[in-house]
Order: structure tokens, then sequence, then C-alpha cells
């Protein structure tokens, strides 16, 4: 009896980058926990930021005009949080459902290499994630200024001033930074429940630890605020112009600087996962 041997395809037999990508894009389409993550992420970028307002309608009634517009500017980036850890866990699990399923080795022959399959793997989740989290915001912005007009008494929505429509560069920007941190980590611990908590541990430590450690006001506290991971979050702050050039110069700088660390630290979870995907031999997973 003869034995046939199983090798993975060369570069020169395996099929294009462009094909690769294609592949990545449906198994992800198909998966369904990647269905239910942007579904829940689109349905939460939508709701909350109608709720808010339907919460604060009394409080619109009687209130600065100043506060009602600034609460107008944010609408896009309602729960960027919440939204933005679903996207997180969306790209750890287009890297991790292929350890679960035990499909790994069959990505990895098929794409011929694997800094191939690592690379179509993070174009496919920029692509969902830029897309969905731009039109989520977009949707947001536009649903929430047609609620304000029709439903409220708060005056007219700011349509025509351009920091209502920040949210379209900074939720999309955040959702993205985020889930390669999630697909560096899916990388890193081959394990959809690790993965997770850690990005949960990153949302949380951002969410409300990170404000009580700003309260101390000194430069040490300055410092981590300014470099941790959960940097990303500020990115949907939106950063509010004053009468003073000064400040609005500060306010503008800051932020710029916010999206440096977060660019820095998805680029050290990528590096970090691509390397041991590398050095690691392919195998099974963990759940």
């Amino acid at each position: 009896m003869s034995t046939v041997a199983i090798t993975r395809l060369t570069s020169h037999d395996a099929v294009t980058f462009g094909g690769v990508v294609r592949s990545e894009f449906i198994k992800a389409r198909t998966t369904n926990a990647v269905r239910g993550l942007i579904i829940a992420a689109l349905i939460c970028q939508i709701v909350f930021p109608i709720l808010v307002l339907l919460l604060l309608r009394q409080t619109f009634a009687g209130a600065d005009t100043s506060y009602v517009t600034q609460t107008f500017h944010g609408v896009g980036a309602t729960g960027a949080s919440l939204i933005s850890l679903l996207y997180g866990v969306l790209g750890t699990m287009v890297v991790t459902a292929d350890y679960s399923c035990g499909v790994i080795n069959t990505s990895f022959v098929a794409a011929g290499s694997k800094a191939r399959l690592a690379a179509a793997k993070a174009v496919v989740i920029v692509a969902i994630v830029a897309v969905c989290a731009f039109v989520g915001a977009l949707c947001a912005i536009l649903l929430s200024g047609l609620f304000a007009t029709v439903a409220m008494d708060a005056g007219a929505f700011p349509f025509t001033d351009a920091r209502t429509w920040f949210p379209l560069i900074s939720m999309p920007l955040a959702c993205v930074l985020l889930a390669l941190i999630g697909y560096g980590l899916g990388f890193i611990l081959r394990s959809s429940l690790g993965a997770i908590i850690t990005l949960c541990l990153i949302i949380v430590f951002g969410s409300m630890i990170m404000p009580m450690i700003a309260l101390s006001q000194q430069t040490w506290a300055e410092w981590i605020c300014a470099l941790s991971p959960s940097v990303v979050l500020d990115l949907t702050a939106n950063y509010q112009p004053s009468g003073d050039p000064q400040l609005s110069r500060m306010q503008l700088d800051e932020w710029w600087m916010n999206a440096l660390a977060a660019t820095v630290w998805t680029a050290i979870a990528v590096a970090a996962g691509y390397a041991l995907f590398r050095s690691r031999p392919l195998g099974a997973g963990t759940r």
C-alpha cells in the first residue's frame, strides 16, 4: 500500500492573497458568533442614543442651550465602551474560531503561508468593523436628529456642526483598534474565553479604574492614564472646541496623543500575536 504525503501549498500553487481574503470573509460572514456580534453592535449604536435622548427629554426642557448642544454632539458615540467591546470580541472570534473548530490547519494549507493567513484575517477584521461602526454611527446621528426634531422640544439639532459628525471618525477608529487588539489576543491565547476576559478587563480598567486614578492629579497617575491600553476608549470622546483657541488646540492635541498611544498598543498586540503564531506549531487550540 502506498502512502500519500500531505504538504502545504507553495506560494506558486496557493490561491492569491485576494482569494484568501475572500475565503476569510466568507468564513467570518457565515460564523454565527460574528454575525451575532455585528447585529448586537449595530442595535446598540442605533438604540442607545435614542434611549438617552428619551430619558433626557424632561431635562432638556429647562436646560441650558450649551448643555443640550453638547449632548447632541456626542450621540454618535453613545455606548462606545460596550460597542467597542463587541467589536473587540469580533476580532478575537475571527481568529479563535479556526482553533475551536479545528480548521486552522486547513486554512493554513489553503493560504500557503502563515503571513498570508494572518494578513487576510486582519484585512477582513478591519473592513468589517470599519464599515459597520461607520454605518452605525451615521444611523445613530441621523435617527437621533430626526427623533430630537420630531419628538423633543430641545431646539434645532446641530446637523451643520462638524462636532456632531466627529463620531464618524472616532467610533470606527476606536472599534477597529480594539478589534485588532482582540485579533492579537486571539493569536496569543488561542482561546476565545481568555481573549474575551482580557478585553473585558481592558474595558473595565478604562471605564472604572482609570478615572479613579486620574483623581489623584499626580504626575505618575497622568502617565498611567495617558499610556494605558484603555486609552483606546478615549478616542470616542468628542473634544469640545471652546472660544479660547489655545484651549481648543490643547484638547485636539490630547486627542491625537490618545490616538497615537492607542495605535502603539494595537501594534504591540498585533506584533506579539503574529510572532507567536509564526513560532508556534498549529494546533486545535481551545475554546
